[in-house]
């Protein structure tokens, strides 16, 4: 743990405090953002550069970086990361390992049907198994062919 908050630390002195400060004033509570549901945007920054904290100041550095995310890459791009690094099911991360785990191949050779499964568990994919579809499930990759 004192690895993690020295790690933490010097990140912190890294970057420009009243930035964050002010970032987070504006997406936090300016824009009720600490009551909604995060964008796709906001979630990759969260799983691509933060740790799994929940405070006021990781929510200001997740601004930070779902800023610069949303400067720098293309949508294309934020969706492509974020499908490769959301975990979707206990300890599977990404559609290639979610492809693997329940298909028992590459998602390059997904059928339309399967990757309409994995697209019915988003936004809930520790709750929605791709793999043991539920009728609810079934019913939303309908809906999605």
């Amino acid at each position: 743990m004192l690895d993690m908050n020295r790690k933490i630390s010097m990140f912190l002195h890294q970057i420009n405090i009243r930035f964050i400060i002010g970032i987070s004033e504006i997406f936090l509570i300016r824009t009720n953002l600490h009551k909604s549901a995060s964008t796709i945007s906001q979630q990759t920054a969260k799983n691509v550069f933060l740790l799994p904290a929940k405070s006021y100041i990781r929510k200001g550095i997740e601004a930070y970086f779902t800023l610069l995310i949303e400067w720098i890459w293309g949508k294309e791009r934020i969706m492509e990361v974020y499908l490769n690094s959301i975990e979707m099911g206990d300890g599977i991360y990404g559609a290639e390992a979610v492809a693997q785990a329940h298909f028992k191949k590459p998602a390059a050779r997904l059928s339309a049907g399967e990757a309409a499964l994995i697209a019915a568990s988003l936004p809930n994919p520790r709750k929605f198994n791709s793999g043991k579809p539920s009728p609810y499930m079934l019913k939303r990759q309908g809906q999605i062919l």
